[in-house]
């Protein structure tokens, strides 16, 4: 498969970036990263030395990119079939993402309910 995606699904900028992917059907090969597994940690740091996640390997291209905004920048630029209608009304797709998946999951990170926070 071309595309890995390194990243930890409880990191919220790593949904952006599995959201463009998933819904515009772009095959990848998921890679949960473990930063306290040394096994795990040191194999991402030789892909991404900062560890900041996400980050996306296109061995096509022989490209690492990071940064779940620049993911989706990428994709739009390299895979066909990624420009739906509601991300091209919007401008970005990072904008549509941070706009209706971000409030999404505010209650998670912060363990309550979104009505208790109001």
């Amino acid at each position: 498969m071309s595309l890995k995606l390194y990243f930890h699904p409880l990191a919220s900028f790593c949904h952006k970036a599995l959201i463009a992917l998933y819904e515009n059907g772009i095959p990848f090969e998921p890679i949960i990263v473990d930063l306290r597994d040394e096994v795990s940690s040191a194999a991402f740091r030789a892909i991404s030395p900062m560890a900041k996640m996400p980050v996306l390997r296109d061995e096509a291209r022989s490209r690492t990119v990071a940064e779940s905004t620049i993911i989706i920048e990428f994709v739009d630029a390299h895979y066909t079939g990624y420009r739906p209608d509601a991300i091209r009304a919007h401008g970005c797709g990072s904008c549509l993402a941070d706009a209706n998946v971000g409030p999404l999951l505010r209650p998670l990170r912060s363990g309550t309910d979104a009505e208790d926070r109001d």
